[in-house]
């Protein structure tokens, strides 16, 4: 007599154990799992703010890699820690209208607050502005 082939529909005892034991190990392994997320989640977070760091011409500069300001055409200040990118007065300061020929402006991963300073470029033709604290747009 032919054997009948063992699908799911006609297991034995052996396979049924065998896919019972496979649920267990990864029941085990979910709950593994579960308790290293809670573990994570239960833990204070250690992650380093950086400090709040002022937007200088020697910094706009030598990110665009130009000698002036007028030839910045792409400025990325990526992770800085710009906190304004607004006119800074005094020492090391410039006016934003210097920034005439700016076209393409990427200040992801800062803590930018609020967009006036930005807004100030007319020439601006991309801007990213990811994962920043944004709070005030006007």
């Amino acid at each position: 007599m032919n054997a009948r082939p063992r699908t799911a529909a006609t297991t034995n005892h052996i396979d049924e154990t065998r896919i019972k034991n496979k649920i267990d190990y990864l029941e085990k392994i979910e709950h593994e799992i579960d308790l290293d997320i809670d573990k994570i989640m239960a833990t204070p977070q250690t992650i380093k703010k950086q400090a709040a760091v002022r937007l200088s011409k020697k910094m706009v500069l030598e990110a665009s890699m130009s000698e002036n300001l007028e030839e910045v055409n792409t400025l990325m200040l990526r992770e800085r820690g710009v906190e304004f990118f607004d006119d800074i007065r005094g020492e090391g300061g410039f006016s934003l209208s210097e920034l005439c020929n700016i076209e393409c402006l990427l200040l992801s991963h800062n803590q930018i607050k609020d967009i006036y300073g930005i807004c100030q470029l007319t020439s601006l033709v991309e801007l990213n502005l990811s994962f920043n604290q944004i709070s005030d747009i006007k």
